[in-house]
């Protein structure tokens, strides 16, 4: 949104009308595209009005990617990369002769590092903006692992039955 400030040249004494697509995911970030654009034009509507500019926006697409699981230490938890990529159609049209002036797809992306065990919950508490397909488990967690509790676990068994007798 930024981008689309600097780059759309409208003045920031403009009075300019805020048209945000409907959905769930512009639900979702339209409290950040009208802080973005508070921020940079004195006069902002939410519906139609006698603004001179009509700003259009809307959520092209939204996609969630995991990296593969990976641990910093042998007792600490499953991490993964996450990397959220939005895409947002923008226009900007001159309301007295319906002229449109700019219009774009501004796309962002942005990552960071979540606990695989906590990717059900993000995914829940963010509806379905943020779906996205979970890592699967690596070669350690799917063979090693059960190999080496079972072995331990026949070694306890065997020290038990030993030392007893």
């Amino acid at each position: 949104m930024e981008k689309f400030c600097a780059e759309s040249k409208i003045p920031d004494t403009a009075s300019v009308s805020v048209n945000i697509g409907t959905g769930e995911a512009n639900g979702f970030f339209a409290p950040v595209f009208v802080q973005v654009l508070r921020q940079h034009f004195s006069t902002l509507y939410s519906r139609h009005s006698n603004a001179a500019t009509e700003i259009s926006v809307s959520i092209g697409g939204v996609s969630v990617q995991y990296g593969e699981a990976f641990s910093e230490g042998m007792f600490s938890g499953q991490l993964c990369k996450r990397t959220i990529e939005v895409s947002v159609r923008l226009s900007v049209t001159r309301n007295e002769d319906g002229k449109l002036l700019w219009a774009d797809t501004e796309t962002a992306s942005q990552s960071d590092t979540v606990y695989v065990s906590a990717i059900r919950e993000l995914q829940r508490t963010s509806l379905s903006v943020s779906s996205g397909v979970e890592p699967a488990p690596s070669l350690l967690e799917r063979f090693l692992e059960p190999v080496i509790i079972g072995g331990a676990a026949g070694v306890v068994v065997y020290l038990f039955f030993t030392i007893r007798s």
